[in-house]
This record gives structure tokens, C-alpha cells and sequence, in this order.
């Protein structure tokens, strides 16, 4: 075949790569080195075709043979070094850049692509050397002159990246990837509204480059216009539904915006792309911890664990997952695991810590905090925790001063000031205390995905609207909270309250001038206008000592049919009933407030009276055993769920004629029914019990026994047995 042949066939191979068919390309080429054995040329159209398909091995195989047969092609020394540098193999790369810029000297292209396996290297300095011999050689070089910029903008030499940013784009003005380097340089310059300008060029020049939307996105989260943010990524991953890092961006900032189920779904995204991105597993498991989802947030970090057992980043979040559910020797193991590899992580010192508290071993708490701040002097959490741990221990003057320093440090903080919020108001300073305690939203985003009414207004109080408040809360909030509600019945036009279902007969009774409903399915028919959550009502109608001289007294109504019936089955024989419970499921610290039956149940031997059971939960061989141990029946209605039936359980407490009872729902079930009722109270309580009263606020029922020093039960038990030897024996005393 003729030499006219012979490039006719080759250039029928590059012609079919220039429009984008490689794969016929290919199929070309492979006919040319057939027929022409021994032409390197085609060998190097080879490697370029397979290079152009990532097929870096067949690449670099046929360059090397266009080398083996030509020593001198110092083009396909230069190309085979790409194919290298591709591979990440830079040493081997540069080792064939070398060799062509040997062969021929004044070869541009090669000291520009060796430039970049330097700077893949990050030896930015030999980088910058081969960049300016390229561009000494071709001084309108436009790559190579980009590429010094990107070098010095790696290096935050922003002059200078910007100088040859601008002078490779007054060579070719409309290149959107010079423009969009130059955006990049003046983004890591914190030059934000000069990088939206030079995006919008972009844009201008092609509505499709998306990369340039995520890049205004970014620059709009700089400038806290969030709004516009959003809607850049948006358009981005909209153009490109794949775009990872557009996809990630949007789930970021509704994360931010607390979208927690539409932020997870983002993630979700990106991992159903990159299934073993350890950014992708820890911002999934971070939406669903924020969601709320906690199980599915410890699947998706245990997913990444196993991937990379040592993800420090996941390992905290699912920590945090496991100190939520009380799961703490989970959580212990997961913490140790980070400490057997760092033994000075302040972070996971800091997490042994709380885990300590939580399970009330102080000492131990006090010193990893002590020790998590020692290692990291900043670390706001070790100083909230010290905080806390000190208003625990009843160090109250203490724990005051170190949440004052905390709040002058870190007044924005929000977990500072939702703490110190909690502190104010157990200390009887409402007006500060409700304003802050607005903060736990933020600091337990995952609440905030119950609220309903999502595009309504949160009622300020004004007069004259249609209202709804909708529980966010335990159950024993809920109770507290709904003392407050006839007064702000009379400021509304229509007042409807979402309950749990559990509470809605007693308050229809008691309130039937309230709409007090118990699901979403009715919820979601009420007319609403405004919305509140429960826990923010005492912030409109408590916030002064004296507002609660307005305190309603049995607020709450039992069915007299129920309290008939019940008299009915306990046959008490005209003994005194005495209501008894003794602990908590619901705390992180029940613990601290719990007590054990014989010593709660014990407090009663020496009087002829009936002990009721007023305990919920899984109890009943509790109560067994401890008859069959100490003689002492305590007797439960047969008719009554404790748990379930709040209607039955207020029945069961009406005929008592005392409760005695660590602080849970029974007590402050008993205190809206206006029943005499002794509470347990740990040396530091709930701050609905405020400090030192033995009155409570809330309850006007209510008789308080604190103890007088951390874990003293003992006094607290003296105390009670002698009102009760007072109140009950023949011989009267004066009641406490």
C-alpha cells in the first residue's frame, strides 16, 4: 500500500476521534498497525485513543512500543508521561517528561506537563520552574500560564494566581475554565462578590456550566444570604442531577435550615453515587441524627466503620446516637476505641466523660472534662459540661460563675445559652430563663422536624386568634404546660391543644371550652391561624414569681364513675390508701431520681394503711419479689394500665389519700388533679422544682423533700417517716 494510502487510513482514525467516535477510532487504528507493523506513529494514536477511554495499561503499552520503535519520538515520551501522571505514578511520569525535554529542549508541552506531575507532587517550586521554561519557550501558552496561576493560588499567593488568570484569559476571554479558575482563586481570596461577577460571566457564556452555580452557592453561605444559596444549588445539581458536590452543598444548607428529611434524602443521593465515601456516610449519618432517625443514623455509621474502622468523625456521631437511646456502654466501647489509637483525643475524653455523668459517677465525669479541656483549651463542650456537672452536684454558686464566663466567651453559642436557660429558670429567674429556653431547637435540631403548621406564624400572643399548641414534650411536660391552658383560652378567638392521646379524655372533661386533639390525622382538619409549641406558653404567661399566684388548683378532673368503680375493687375497709411510686423511665439521670420499692415501700411498715401501686412500667415482679421478701403487699388495680390508661391512673390517684412518689408523671399527674402528694426529690432536681422550696409552683398540692447533700436518701426518708407517723397515727403531731 501506498504512503497516500497509508495516511489516508491514519487520518481516517484521527478524523473519527475528532468528531467523538473513539471507539471507531480505535477500530481504525488497529487496522493501520496491522497493515503498518513497524509505524510508530500509530502506536502513539493508539495510546492517545485508549488514554482518551481511561484505559491507561493499553495506553501506555502502545507508546511504549512507539518508543521501542523509535528511540527519539520525544512525543511519545511526553504523552506516555500524561498516561503515568494519570495513574497518579508522577515519579514515573517525570522520568519521561525528562526524556522528551532531552530529545527536544524547546519543548513546551512537555515542561508544562511535567510542571503538573509537580504539582500533583505539591513541589510547587519545581512546578513553577518547569511552568515558566514552557512559558520562556511559548510565551502565549495558554495552559501553562493557567497553571502557574493554579500553583499560586495553591500556594494562597492570590496576586499572582489572579495576574496569570487574568493574562491567560486576554488571550482567549470567553474560556469558561480560565474564568472559572479565576473564580476559584478570588473564592479562596474571601473576594465573594467578585467571584459571583465572574460566575455569572460563566453563566452568561454557558447557562449550563453548573459549576459555577455551586460556586455562587458557596460564595451566597459566605455572605449569610442563605435564601439565594439554596436556590443555586438547585439549578446546579437541576443541570447535573449527579453533581455530587452540588448534591452535598444543598444538603448542607438544608441541614442548616433544619430540612432535615429533604436534606437526608440529598445524602442519600450522593451514597447511592459514591457508596463508600466516607463524606457521603458521615453527612447521612449526621441528617438522620438531626432527623431524629437515631437507628438508621448508627446503620449508615456502622456501614462507614466497616468500610474504615478508624473514622473518627463517625465514630463521634454514632457516639452521640448511643448516648440519646441511654445505650451507654455502646457508647463506651466506640469512645475507647478512638482512645486506643489517641490517647490524648480531647473529643472522645470529653464523650467518656458525659458518659460518666450520665451514668452519675461524677468524680470520673469531672476529670475527663477536667482533662478534654486541659488538652483543648477551647473546647466549649468540656466547659459546658464542667458547668453542668457542677450545678449536678448542687455547687450552685459554682456552676452560676462558670456559666456566666461560658455565656461572656460564647454569646452566641446556643447550647451555652440553652443551658444557662435551664439554669436561670431553676433558680426562679423566668423572664431571662423562657427567652433563652426558645434556644433548645437549635441545640436539639431533631425536635423541631415535629413541628406541624409548618408555613403558619408562631403566636406572639396576641389577642383574638385562632390558636393551636401542639405538644413537643414527655408527657409530664405536657401536664405542666396544660395549666396554663384556660388562660390562654381566654386570649383567643379559638384555642385547639395537641395531646398525647393518652391525656385527651381527662382534659375534654376538665376543659370542654377547648378543642384538645390527639392524633395528626385530627390535627390535621383544625383550622389554624397561629401555632405554638407547649413549651414556649410559660414564656407569655410565667415570667415573674408572682405570675404564678394565678396558679390553677386541679386542673385536671378524674371520671367519678372510675374513681367509684376503683373504690369498688380495692375493698380498702376504711384503711387510708396511700399511692406509691418510685421510678423514673424516661430521664438520662433516672438514676439520681429513682429510689428502690423496700426502701420507698418500707416507710409505711409501722402504719395501718393500703399501698397502692401507682408505678407504670414493667414492675410486676418487682412487686412480687419484694412481697415475698418483706411481707409487704402493695396492691395494684386490675382495671388500670398505669401506663396506657392516664384516665384510670387519675381515678386510682383520686382515691388515694396520699401519693408519695419520686418526681415522674405520677407526680405530676396527681399535682393537676390537686392530690396531696410528698415528692422524692434529688439533691439537684428538674428545674420545674426550682432550688430549697418545699412548695412547688406548679403544683399547690405538692410538699417537696430534697436532700440535703448529693445522694443523701437517707435524710430524705427520716423526713418522710416522721410527717407520715404524724399524719396517720392516732397520736397527732404537728404536720411539717
Amino acid at each position: 500500500m501506498s504512503q497516500n494510502a497509508k495516511d489516508i487510513l491514519i487520518n481516517k482514525a484521527i478524523s473519527l476521534f475528532n468528531e467523538g467516535n473513539v471507539k471507531k477510532s480505535i477500530k481504525e487504528a488497529l487496522v493501520a498497525k496491522k497493515k503498518y507493523p513497524n509505524e510508530p506513529f500509530v502506536y502513539n494514536l493508539l495510546g492517545v485513543l485508549y488514554a482518551d477511554m481511561g484505559s491507561y495499561t493499553d495506553s501506555i503499552k502502545n507508546y511504549s512500543k512507539a518508543i521501542k520503535l523509535n528511540p527519539k519520538y520525544f512525543e511519545a515520551y511526553n504523552n506516555i508521561g500524561v498516561a503515568y501522571t494519570s495513574c497518579s505514578k508522577n515519579n514515573k511520569a517525570i522520568e519521561f517528561f525528562n526524556r522528551a525535554i532531552e530529545i527536544n529542549p524547546s519543548y513546551a508541552e512537555a515542561y508544562n506537563n511535567r510542571g503538573n506531575a509537580f504539582k500533583e507532587k505539591r513541589e510547587f517550586t519545581l512546578a513553577l520552574e518547569s511552568y515558566k521554561k514552557s512559558i520562556q519557550i511559548n510565551p502565549n501558552f495558554i495552559d501553562a500560564i493557567s497553571n502557574t496561576g493554579i500553583v499560586y493560588d495553591l500556594m494562597n499567593d492570590f496576586p499572582k494566581a489572579e495576574m496569570h488568570f487574568t493574562k491567560a484569559l486576554s488571550l482567549n476571554p470567553t474560556n469558561t475554565s480560565l474564568l472559572y479558575n479565576l473564580a476559584n482563586c478570588l473564592f479562596n481570596s474571601k473576594d465573594y462578590e467578585r467571584t459571583i461577577e465572574v460566575c455569572r460571566r460563566i453563566i452568561d457564556l454557558d447557562p449550563l456550566f453548573y459549576y459555577a452555580y455551586n460556586r455562587m452557592g458557596m460564595c451566597c453561605i459566605k455572605l449569610e444570604i442563605e435564601n439565594e444559596a439554596k436556590q443555586f444549588f438547585e439549578k446546579a445539581i437541576e443541570i447535573n442531577p449527579e453533581y455530587v458536590e452540588g448534591l452535598t452543598n444543598y444538603g448542607l444548607i438544608l441541614q442548616k435550615g433544619r430540612n432535615f428529611a429533604l436534606a437526608s434524602s440529598q445524602f442519600e443521593k450522593v451514597l447511592s453515587i459514591n457508596p463508600n465515601s466516607d463524606e457521603a456516610l458521615l453527612n447521612l449519618s449526621k441528617a438522620y441524627f438531626d432527623e431524629g432517625r437515631l437507628s438508621k443514623s448508627i446503620e449508615i455509621a456502622k456501614k462507614g466503620l466497616s468500610l474504615k474502622q478508624l473514622n473518627i468523625p463517625l465514630l463521634k456521631n454514632l457516639i452521640a446516637s448511643f448516648l440519646i437511646l441511654n445505650m451507654f456502654d455502646e457508647a463506651s466501647v466506640e469512645c475507647k476505641k478512638i482512645l486506643s489509637v489517641d490517647k490524648n483525643n480531647a473529643d472522645a475524653i470529653n464523650l467518656m466523660g458525659t458518659i460518666f455523668e450520665k451514668k452519675g459517677f461524677y468524680d470520673k465525669a469531672k476529670n475527663h472534662f477536667l482533662r478534654a479541656l486541659e488538652l483543648d483549651k477551647n473546647s466549649v463542650s468540656a466547659k459546658i459540661n464542667i458547668a453542668s456537672l457542677y450545678q449536678r452536684e448542687g455547687k450552685i454558686e459554682i456552676a452560676n460563675k462558670k456559666y456566666n464566663e461560658l455565656l461572656k466567651e460564647h454569646p452566641k453559642n446556643s447550647e451555652v445559652i440553652h443551658r444557662q436557660s435551664e439554669f436561670a429558670l431553676m433558680l426562679g429567674s423566668f423572664q431571662e430563663g423562657w427567652k433563652n429556653y426558645e434556644y433548645r431547637w437549635k441545640v436539639f435540631p431533631m425536635n423541631k422536624v415535629t413541628w406541624p403548621f409548618q408555613d403558619k406564624p408562631v403566636w406572639n400572643g396576641e389577642r383574638g386568634k385562632r390558636v393551636v399548641l401542639w405538644k413537643e414534650q414527655g408527657i409530664g411536660d405536657q401536664i405542666i404546660f396544660l395549666g396554663l391552658a384556660r388562660e390562654i383560652r381566654e386570649m383567643c378567638e379559638t384555642l385547639s391543644v395537641y395531646v398525647d392521646a393518652r391525656l385527651r379524655l381527662l382534659c375534654n372533661r376538665a376543659m370542654p371550652e377547648i378543642n384538645f386533639v390527639k392524633d395528626k390525622e385530627e390535627l390535621n382538619n383544625v383550622e389554624c391561624y397561629y401555632h405554638m409549641p407547649l413549651g414556649s406558653v410559660p414564656g407569655l404567661l410565667r415570667n415573674d414569681i408572682r405570675d404564678f399566684d394565678r396558679t390553677v388548683k386541679g386542673y385536671l378532673k378524674p371520671s367519678p364513675e372510675r374513681v367509684k368503680a376503683i373504690r369498688t375493687e380495692l375493698n380498702l375497709d376504711g384503711k387510708k390508701a396511700i399511692g406509691i411510686s418510685w421510678k423514673s423511665f424516661n430521664s438520662l439521670n433516672n438514676t439520681k431520681k429513682s429510689v428502690l420499692l423496700k426502701d420507698i415501700a418500707q416507710l409505711f411498715s409501722s402504719l395501718d394503711v393500703v399501698l397502692v401501686n401507682l408505678q407504670y412500667g414493667d414492675i410486676e415482679d418487682e412487686i412480687k419479689e419484694f412481697k415475698e421478701a418483706f411481707g409487704i403487699n402493695v396492691v395494684q388495680c386490675a382495671s388500670v394500665d398505669n401506663k396506657e390508661d392516664l384516665d384510670g391512673l387519675a381515678a386510682l390517684i383520686e382515691v388515694c389519700d396520699l401519693v408519695v412518689s419520686i418526681p415522674n408523671v405520677t407526680v405530676h399527674l396527681a399535682g393537676a388533679l390537686a392530690k396531696e402528694t410528698w415528692v422524692l426529690l434529688p439533691y439537684v432536681a428538674h428545674f420545674w422544682w426550682l432550688v430549697e422550696r418545699t412548695d412547688s409552683i406548679w403544683y399547690p398540692s405538692l410538699t417537696l423533700y430534697r436532700q440535703p447533700k448529693l445522694d443523701d436518701w437517707t435524710s430524705v426518708y427520716s423526713s418522710i417517716r416522721k410527717d407520715l407517723q404524724a399524719k396517720f397515727c392516732k397520736k397527732k403531731r404537728s404536720i411539717r
